[in-house]
């Protein structure tokens, strides 16, 4: 059998009584993009700092190409990193900063010369060579941080929360250029964001990390049409929980009775059979508007509006239902009559991407 190009066995990181990694084990493709998401203190920064051999775990493996790294100095390990800080040389030009690794491992004037010009153009400064630091914006910066880390053509490229000093707009541009440079490199990338919207962009893959633990594994639409537990299904996207009971299960799914008498049809990962108080996870955009054709058998649910924003091609709704739970609901705006402050809805569910949970 093959040993998968980056593998991480059993790791665990203890800073006395406080555990900061638990168990955690993952294969990794060459060339793959997996983002570490999750919460602050929830260990996904830990187990890149242990990858780049900054930290030493308290169990565990990392190995790379089936070869354990533990032994291996940071400084040895041939990875490539980007931080949230720039941390680039004030006194040297953009050139210098990019070919300062190339210098560092004693590789010639024309090769650092020939590596400094391909990799300002892969990040497209090829203009900014002989700007100093202090004359680049933040983004520009960042973009100079990431051609210095691929310059002498590490394996594996670690990146931790590189742009979270970025505004919004920035953010997002910089996220086009990291997929691009992904996509034309094919260097592998582990990246650390606790922004769910930036790993869904971004990842091939997604490792959705809670209290040291690795909840769920899979890709963005896996995470968001497929959670496995109730923190996954809060965590990624916007979802409403309403509680139910558990009535039984019906062609590989589960009948949940709602408060008001609506019966749903629910799929699920973590449902125990003893289970009756349960949780249904029901997504913003589930909710239509009835209309004549509607098929008979479509569940729907009596609700009073809170708030209305109309937000463009969707209509925002804070609502709550008769037995006093509220909701966050989007309805599309076309041909739509706005609904008021006050007004009594029945809208329609659309069951398909239902979960139910255990209650938590």
């Amino acid at each position: 059998m093959t040993d998968p190009f980056l593998a991480i066995r059993g790791l665990a990181k203890r800073y006395g009584s406080v555990t900061a990694v638990e168990q955690v084990s993952l294969d990794i493709a060459e060339g793959e993009f997996v983002t570490f998401l999750g919460p602050s203190g929830s260990g996904k920064s830990t187990t890149l700092y242990v990858i780049a051999g900054f930290q030493d775990p308290s169990a565990g493996d990392v190995l790379l190409k089936g070869r354990s790294m533990l032994r291996v100095p940071p400084n040895e390990r041939n990875i490539g990193m980007v931080f949230q800080r720039y941390t680039l040389f004030p006194h040297l030009s953009v050139a210098e900063n990019v070919g300062f690794p190339l210098r560092v491992r004693r590789r010639t004037r024309a090769e650092v010369d020939a590596k400094v010009k391909a990799m300002l153009k892969l990040v497209r400064l090829d203009a900014y060579a002989d700007r100093m630091p202090a004359q680049l914006s933040g983004g520009q910066q960042q973009r100079v941080a990431l051609a210095r880390a691929l310059a002498y053509d590490p394996p594996i490229l670690l990146m931790d929360e590189p742009l979270a000093a970025l505004d919004k707009k920035l953010r997002e541009e910089i996220q086009y250029e990291i997929k691009r440079v992904h996509l034309e490199t094919g260097v592998t990338i582990l990246y650390v964001t606790h922004d769910q919207e930036e790993a869904l962009r971004l990842s091939d893959r997604i490792a959705l990390f809670n209290h040291g633990k690795i909840e769920q594994l899979g890709s963005g639409r896996d995470l968001y049409q497929e959670p496995a537990n109730h923190f996954v299904a809060s965590f990624i996207g916007h979802s409403n929980f309403i509680s139910g009971t558990a009535i039984g299960p019906e062609g590989g799914h589960h009948r949940v009775r709602l408060p008001d008498g609506t019966m749903l049809l629910a799929s699920s990962a973590d449902l125990k059979s003893d289970d009756d108080s349960v949780t249904v996870m029901v997504r913003p955009d589930a909710f239509t508007m009835p209309v004549p054709d509607t098929p008979p058998g479509v569940p729907s649910m009596k609700v009073t509006v809170n708030n209305v924003t109309y937000l463009g091609d969707v209509v925002q709704l804070a609502a709550s239902t008769a037995w006093g739970e509220n909701l966050d609901i989007r309805l599309r705006s076309d041909a739509l009559v706005l609904p008021r402050l006050g007004d009594d809805l029945r809208l329609d569910l659309n069951c398909n991407n239902l979960r139910v949970f255990s209650q938590p």
